[in-house]
């Protein structure tokens, strides 16, 4: 091949050669952008430089024959075969240290920084890459003088490990996006597109006229609202850093929380506004809100269960470019602690944003440790402030990783942007509690007592436990609507039920609704009375705010109950439920005691051994965080993501299980055209991550005793081996997934088999 010879990056599907895309003008393309995306990192000119050299290894010979070959066959992109990250990784090393990494995985992922030293250097391949190196600099000439220039690494980052492992993995963000972007651009045979930058001002505006149109009755529990608003806005001034929402439930915290991200960003010139929650439920629930109060082009809600259909919310959910989104707490987290292109190419969006943590208190104590040490790193170094939302406010300041919070130069604790007195909280909303607990009663006492009530919420802590009071229920009110909510139901009937719940509580219909800890955190429901199981503080806390939540029955009760072979789920819960049994109750605190609340948390911390930087000494296996931590400090991105002791969000992973036969209530919901594709073989990669994504709302996890079940085996089909299955036994349309056996199902349940 002649050595003047053009050099392509990609072929374009029946395109002449001549229109193909030039290896220059991808480099340049992906450096722009990536320049621009690494300017909110501090590290623009390493933005820069990681663009133009990502492709380096596409000017080898070989590489360029492959795609001769390959591009003109029919007109189809195929796979070149010929390895290419290698070469403007080896190209980097002096100046990008670390940061090579980036580019040695910006197709496979990221790996370990100890595969930087391991690059060949025997003599065939010394000599591929300097073949490579002069082609690309003929290609890009200016890449050699920034090549040659000093070490671009940012100080901060050589000087905390833990900074460097956030800042890598928001800066492969950055170039992964700016390659997909610049590819996508060429061919589409358009301009790269870039979404609508926050505007916090006409945003204030819209979201200040609606509040006010949508006033609602003078009460002494909208009072409380609107002064709770008026707080936290008058805190956005603050200094960047971490906040408290710490009021109680039903007291408007998702409008509070967003009039100060807004004002904050406005005040601090934030680039977007990023609210995570922990249940899908409820990010639909806020989605909502938001949207009318800011409008359906401002706000993004990206999670498993939303419909992603049109490209342009499509592309905005991958790299996450809109003024405003609404996500769960998994994505955010799991998406920071991943390796993988597809889920960290948004993360760069995540720089200089206010970033607005509700129901904080259900964040896995398991990986509490990591989390807070990203999210102390995201506010000292790359321009965050963070807002943690809930009723019930762990002591996350208690704990060593944000002993030393430090933004600006200047030491800080985590401060409080709201404070209301507890008598305006007790008089706005009067909720009693009362503990039945001995005797213990049998899930037939408790469902004849609930009975006896127009309406009633019933709150227990395990799949199982929800069917068996179902069960009971259905036998003691028959004159009750009785509905069942569980994870043993895919999401697209949660949400169906629980949309149905709400009908029939504005219809003042009798009813009884049976579910699991799902309901409790944020879910906006109001009941005039809550039965709950015992279980952890927290969980007696948020289940009160789903009773009289609107202030208007001054009637509500909470009763807490601790049934006969009630079951508890291991790890965190049991050990938070057994110090809260300690600690509530008759002749001790009460559950809405707020400093017994704090000292509750401090006490499960230190039996966990969080609040120590060795490792805890107790009975349960809590050593993940500090295998994570330690994979962090030694660049190990493939051991924090996929090694045994791998960063996890959900406490067990499950398995995933297709419930196929769900077709909602309408009859309309299909998932077979995604399981069609995903068990084609001419799927592509890319169709079947969409395909995935799209079934998510149908998917319900066995844990592994279930999937060890011989008859549970026989009635899974296998979608994709050891990752995704089908259910072809019976599925309930009251309680969900029917795992009886297939011969024998359960007795006056409509049974729905495909």
């Amino acid at each position: 091949m002649d050595a003047q010879r053009t050099m392509y990056a990609h072929s374009r599907p029946l395109t002449p050669v001549e229109h193909w895309h030039r290896c220059g003008d991808h480099a340049e393309g992906t450096a722009r952008l990536a320049r621009s995306f690494a300017e909110p990192l501090n590290a623009a000119d390493l933005g820069e430089v990681l663009g133009l050299c990502h492709d380096a290894g596409k000017c080898l010979y070989s590489w360029q024959r492959r795609l001769l070959v390959v591009g003109r066959q029919n007109g189809r992109r195929g796979h070149i075969g010929i390895p290419h990250a290698d070469v403007g990784a080896h190209l980097l090393r002096r100046v990008a240290g670390p940061a090579a990494l980036t580019v040695l995985g910006h197709h496979k992922g990221l790996t370990t920084v100890g595969e930087l030293a391991d690059l060949p250097t025997d003599p065939e391949s010394a000599a591929r890459f300097a073949e490579a190196g002069r082609a690309f600099l003929r290609e890009v000439p200016r890449a050699e003088a920034m090549l040659t220039g000093p070490t671009l690494l940012p100080a901060a980052w050589e000087a905390d490990r833990s900074v460097c492992d956030i800042g890598l993995r928001l800066l492969y963000s950055a170039l992964v996006d700016a390659d997909y972007l610049d590819t996508g651009a060429f061919m589409a045979a358009t301009e790269v597109r870039l979404g609508e930058p926050l505007d916090p001002v006409s945003l204030l505006e819209r979201f200040d006229r609606v509040r006010s149109e949508s006033a609602s009755p003078v009460s002494a529990l909208n009072l409380l609202r609107g002064e709770i608003h008026d707080q936290a806005v008058q805190a956005a001034v603050r200094p960047r850093g971490i906040y408290r929402l710490a009021t109680g439930t039903g007291t408007g915290k998702t409008l509070a929380s967003t009039g100060f991200a807004l004002h904050h960003a406005r005040e601090h010139r934030l680039r977007r506004v990023i609210m995570a929650v922990p249940f899908i439920t409820i990010t639909r629930q806020n989605a909502e809100v938001l949207r009318h109060h800011l409008g359906a082009d401002t706000v993004l809600e990206d999670h498993s269960a939303v419909d992603l259909s049109e490209s342009r919310m499509k592309l905005a959910a991958e790299n996450w470019d809109a003024p405003f989104i609404v996500t769960t707490t998994v994505q955010l987290f799991q998406s920071l602690f991943s390796r993988r292109p597809g889920p960290m190419r948004k993360l760069h969006r995540i720089a200089g944003s206010v970033i607005v943590l509700d129901e904080v208190q259900a964040l896995p104590a398991e990986m509490l440790v990591p989390i807070l040490d990203a999210l102390r790193v995201l506010v000292e170094h790359f321009g965050c402030t963070v807002l943690l939302c809930s009723a019930t406010q762990p002591t996350f300041d208690s704990l060593p990783v944000w002993e030393n919070l430090c933004v600006e130069g200047e030491k800080r604790g985590v401060e409080d942007i709201v404070t209301v007195p507890k008598e305006r909280l007790d008089r706005a909303r009067s909720v009693r509690y009362r503990f039945w607990t001995d005797p213990k009663p049998t899930w037939d006492e408790v469902a004849r007592d609930a009975a006896t009530r127009r309406q009633a919420l019933l709150i227990v802590n395990t799949r199982d436990d929800a069917r068996a009071l179902h069960d009971a229920c259905l036998r003691a009110a028959e004159g009750h609507r009785v509905l069942h909510i569980s994870r043993n139901m895919c999401d697209l009937h949660v949400m169906a039920m629980l949309d149905l719940a709400g009908k029939i509580l504005g219809d003042d219909e009798k009813l009884l609704v049976v579910t699991t800890q799902l309901i409790e955190a944020g879910v906006d429901v109001d009941f005039p009375a809550v039965y709950r199981a015992r279980a952890t503080a927290e969980a007696h806390l948020q289940s009160a705010g789903r009773c009289d939540r609107e202030g208007r029955r001054g009637d509500g009760v909470v009763i807490i109950f601790d049934p006969v072979g009630g079951g508890l789920p291991g790890g965190y819960y049991r050990t938070a439920a057994e110090v809260a049994k300690s600690r509530f109750g008759p002749g001790r605190a009460a559950p809405d005691d707020l400093d017994a609340v704090r000292t509750y948390f401090e006490d499960v911390y230190a039996r966990l051994g969080l609040n120590s930087d060795g490792h805890p000494r107790n009975k349960l296996n809590w050593q993940d965080w500090h295998h994570i931590t330690e994979n962090r400090r030694r660049g190990s991105f493939r051991d924090v993501a996929d090694g045994p002791h791998r960063f996890r969000m959900i406490d067990k992973d499950g398995m995933a299980v297709v419930i196929s036969a769900y077709r909602g209530e309408d009859g309309t919901a299909d998932c077979s055209e995604q399981l069609a594709a995903l068990r084609d073989p001419a799927t592509r990669p890319s169709q079947q991550r969409e395909a995935l994504r799209t079934l998510q709302p149908y998917v319900v996890s066995f844990n592994d005793q279930t999937m060890e079940r011989p008859e549970v085996r026989r009635r899974l089909v296998p979608v994709i081996e050891d990752v995704l299955y089908e259910w072809t036994g019976g599925y309930d349309l009251q309680t969900g997934v029917d795992v009886a056996p297939a011969d024998s199902p359960a007795e006056g349940r409509a049974v729905v088999r495909t």
